[in-house]
């Protein structure tokens, strides 16, 4: 339901039912995923932040969360947990080149 929800951009519902799915089934990380991703949409990147943690407690090796992890810390400013995150999206994805272009940007900074 919330992924439909967030074609639809209607994030607030959608985050209201990842939190529903989160309180039926605490181990669901692509809930929490999800929830990091519909907070992002919303620019809520601390909530963002806490729902990546919780999905990478329970998938560290998630490259896709580890990329957007990164991004909500660029987002929000933190450049050093920006980078220690993307570092980690490229060890367990070495293929994505918006890694290294994001890479490529706080270094230019």
């Amino acid at each position: 339901m919330g992924n439909a929800l967030c074609v639809k951009a209607d994030f607030e519902r959608a985050i209201y039912n990842y939190k529903r799915t989160i309180d039926l089934d605490p181990y669901n990380g692509p809930a929490f995923y999800n929830l990091g991703n519909a907070c992002y949409m919303i620019n809520d990147f601390e909530k963002a932040i806490q729902a990546y943690n919780s999905a990478l407690k329970l998938n560290p090796s998630s490259a896709e969360c580890h990329f957007n992890l990164a991004s909500a810390h660029n987002d929000k400013g933190d450049l050093n947990k920006a980078m220690h995150h993307y570092e980690l999206s490229l060890k367990f994805d070495s293929n994505n080149p918006e890694t290294f272009v994001n890479i490529a940007t706080i270094l230019e900074t």
